[in-house]
């Protein structure tokens, strides 16, 4: 099995991903890693350079994760979630992070709007949310379940945007 891990920065892809590739036996590919983005500075990639990127390191039962992961082929996956967080903890989390002001905005902005979910929809592909707003292990344990027992959250179709006229749109 594939499954891809994708969400606004700060939703916690990437402690998701590296807990469920131990419990689950998986190997984890971060996407961000391979292609040396870091928090503090801005790396341009294209989906097609990361497309290529995965297609050269795919293998069976791997964990993709990167917030550009729901932008890849849904050919290179079985499974995609996508991670999504009350926007008023994400700003906590990203200054926490040491995010400057304007990025953690454009990020929490991008949460409020449903970013990662829109561009999802548009895309025409199948995902399932999971709320990483409270703790974290039962963010594990929904996706844990999801995966193995192919059991869903519960319905979780967030509504952000009252968040908009907070931070300033």
């Amino acid at each position: 099995m594939k499954i891809a891990i994708s969400g606004t920065p700060g939703t916690g892809k990437h402690r998701l991903g590296r807990d469920l590739s131990k419990l689950l036996g998986f190997k984890l590919l971060d996407l961000n890693k391979e292609i040396g983005s870091k928090p503090d500075r801005e790396t341009e990639v294209s989906v097609k350079d990361l497309e290529r990127l995965v297609k050269n390191k795919l293998e069976d039962d791997m964990i993709i994760v990167s917030h550009m992961a729901h932008m890849i082929s849904d050919e290179y996956f079985d499974l995609l979630i996508i991670l999504r967080c009350n926007p008023e903890i994400l700003s906590k989390r990203l200054k926490a992070r040491g995010y400057d002001k304007e990025k953690v905005y454009d990020n929490v902005v991008f949460e409020a709007l449903d970013g990662s979910v829109i561009e999802t929809i548009e895309l025409g592909k199948k995902f399932v949310q999971i709320d990483s707003t409270r703790d974290y292990k039962t963010t594990l344990r929904q996706a844990y379940l999801l995966i193995t027992k192919n059991k869903r959250p519960r319905k979780f179709n967030p509504d952000y945007s009252r968040y908009v006229i907070r931070f300033g749109l």
